[in-house]
């Protein structure tokens, strides 16, 4: 379903004149539909290596990343530190290990983006964090939009 997010975003922002790349460790069925939309498919080992020659031969203004609900030692935190001097891409996270208690992604991380209301709660109470303006300033929750969320009444926010 990642997958299929991707592809369907990167090629809806392709298809408005964006220069939109999408990075695949090998092709596959939605990476192929992203490159109909006009998308720029990169096969790319998912070394910091690699990534980091594509950061640097590219110099995107965006980077995003849609990151899986567990820990792993993420490649992207080690090619944005190597990158040569200059202007770094935003690096915009979603799904955010499902948890806000990852100190490198701290350093990186230029918004973090939920699903789902639920999903961003879930993730402060996981790394204790409470429900303040300031935990929430680089945070977005989306709506989703094949199932939107039912409207709250200001009360019920609050």
């Amino acid at each position: 379903g990642t997958q299929k997010a991707a592809a369907i975003f990167s090629s809806g922002l392709a298809r408005r004149g964006y220069s939109v790349h999408y990075l695949c460790h090998e092709p596959g069925l939605w990476s192929r539909h992203a490159a109909e939309g006009g998308v720029h498919v990169v096969p790319v080992a998912m070394t910091a290596r690699d990534i980091g020659v594509f950061l640097a031969s590219v110099r995107p203004d965006i980077l995003h990343q849609h990151v899986s609900g567990m820990a792993f030692d993420n490649p992207v935190y080690p090619a944005l530190e190597a990158m040569p001097p200059g202007p770094r891409p935003a690096l915009i996270e979603t799904n955010v290990f499902g948890r806000f208690d990852d100190s490198e992604g701290d350093r990186w991380v230029r918004r973090r983006m939920f699903v789902s209301r639920t999903s961003c709660i879930q993730a402060c109470r996981r790394a204790h964090r409470p429900l303040t303006a300031e935990t929430l300033r680089h945070t977005t929750v989306l709506p989703n939009p094949v199932f939107p969320a039912v409207p709250i009444s200001a009360s019920e926010r609050a």
